[in-house]
């Protein structure tokens, strides 16, 4: 157990979130060849500076999921498609 003290408000509502945050936390490290006592406290380091990002906002400011940051409304999605509006492709056949 890592020990990190949390408001059940905030854990109840961004518990994925912090998880997901301490993932990329963990995977921006190099663990190996530390000993277990040094991996556990920056474990818990990176656990406390993750709840920490979600204490002091929302989930939809940091979007940590695909989902989230796929539907942004800063950074609207370009479509790679070509738009082919609906009347031009009722049009009769011969006709302009």
């Amino acid at each position: 157990m890592l020990g990190v003290s949390y408001d059940p408000k905030v854990l109840d509502v961004s518990r994925l979130h912090i998880m997901k945050r301490m993932g990329q936390y963990l995977a921006e490290e190099d663990f190996s060849g530390l000993p277990d006592q040094v991996i556990a406290a920056r474990a818990h380091a990176m656990l406390e500076r993750a709840y920490e990002d979600f204490a002091t906002s929302s989930p939809l400011k940091h979007r940590v999921f695909k989902v989230l940051k796929d539907h942004d409304p800063d950074n609207p999605a370009t479509s790679a498609r070509a738009f082919v509006p609906l009347d031009s492709v009722l049009k009769p056949f011969g006709r302009e």
